[in-house]
């Protein structure tokens, strides 16, 4: 068995200094479980994190968090990050030791040890994180959206479109866009910070929209910690009205070849009408993707049918823990939100994996 004496680190970034330049890039082309991200994460003060280092284990991440407030992740400990939706397993020899050692290092006792979870893994991690642990299973905790970038041009990504409706009326939008008055920009991270009251604003009205009671001030907050601790990864794509005002914006970060959407924002009022959405989450970043030579756009979680119908693609997630532990869904909540031709191809893609055990 591989000799598992970790370097144990209370941040991130503390940690990865500890990794070999090999090490450090296998572990990290996951935006989500980048030091800057995690670091980031932990600003809430909610958890205890703990990130390991060892010649045998690039950059395995754990924490302890039992009163965890984001109803995506369930309470106690979590392996991957606790933000993001979206994580992935280090290269390691013998898993189940590694985190054996991670479990060791929190001061859990053999029997809490099975109080975990690993939420939000592709298909193939999870069949890693569950052959490695005797009585885990695998759960189905939703899907993601993404958007193959391997084209030359813009006009390539609307022509590979699957269906001539959803490339006219892209196109359609496109038109609506060029004749309007907004004025499409991008802004870098210190940009953002000089913005970031106005950039709150428009967020907290998206969370609203959605049922979620942040205020512009939270959210404004929320933003200059995430921005002081990614500010060197971050593009903002925006839309200004005539005034100058940004009345739309797209908070993404360029990371290891790929663009990852963060949040976006919209003044629903000043851009009724008008396809603000198409303009900053898709348009301006396939176009960035495109001149950057960046292979894809990830887009997160949820709004399916619209990103569906703009070009995305939808992989599903799986959750690995025990029976009171993983946040479930239903893969039928996924389909009903696809169109018919993306809606039998995730369940396709999902029935390969739930004859495996998946719950």
């Amino acid at each position: 068995m591989a000799d598992y004496t970790f370097t144990w680190e209370p941040h991130a970034s503390l940690a990865a200094q500890h990794l070999s330049a090999k090490d450090y890039k296998e572990c990290r082309d996951n935006f989500y479980l980048s030091p800057a991200w995690l670091d980031f994460a932990d600003t809430d003060q909610l958890a205890q994190g703990l990130y390991g280092s060892s010649p045998h284990c690039a950059g395995l991440v754990v924490h302890s968090s039992p009163q965890e407030n984001n109803p995506y992740y369930s309470p106690g400990i979590i392996f991957g990050g606790r933000r993001g939706y979206h994580s992935s397993v280090p290269p390691v020899p013998d898993l189940r030791a590694a985190m054996g050692s991670a479990l060791e290092n929190l001061g859990v006792c053999d029997t809490d040890a099975m109080a975990w979870t690993w939420p939000y893994l592709s298909a193939p991690d999870a069949q890693k994180v569950a052959a490695a642990w005797e009585g885990a299973k695998v759960f189905f905790a939703g899907a993601e959206c993404f958007i193959p970038c391997e084209v030359e041009s813009f006009d390539d990504f609307i022509n590979q479109l699957p269906t001539s409706q959803r490339r006219t009326n892209f196109r359609r939008e496109l038109r609506s866009l060029a004749e309007s008055d907004f004025r499409a920009c991008e802004l870098d991270g210190h940009e953002c910070l000089a913005q970031v009251e106005r950039l709150g604003w428009l967020l907290s009205q998206v969370q609203t929209r959605y049922g979620h009671n942040h205020s512009p001030e939270a959210m404004a907050a929320m933003l200059s910690r995430q921005l002081e601790a990614l500010g060197s990864f971050a593009r903002a794509f925006c839309l200004r009205d005539p005034s100058g005002q940004i009345s739309a914006f797209n908070l993404s970060y360029e990371y290891e070849g790929a663009l990852w959407t963060r949040v976006v924002g919209f003044d629903y009022e000043r851009t009724r009408g008008f396809p603000a959405y198409t303009a900053v989450a898709f348009r301006a970043p396939v176009q960035a993707c495109c001149d950057l030579g960046l292979d894809r756009l990830e887009l997160g979680m949820e709004s399916f049918h619209a990103k569906v119908l703009r070009g995305a693609q939808v992989r599903p997630l799986y959750s690995v823990g025990f029976e009171s532990q993983p946040r479930t869904v239903d893969p039928a909540t996924i389909t009903a939100g696809l169109p018919q031709r993306e809606a039998q191809e995730f369940e396709r893609s999902i029935a390969e994996y739930h004859q495996w055990g998946c719950t």
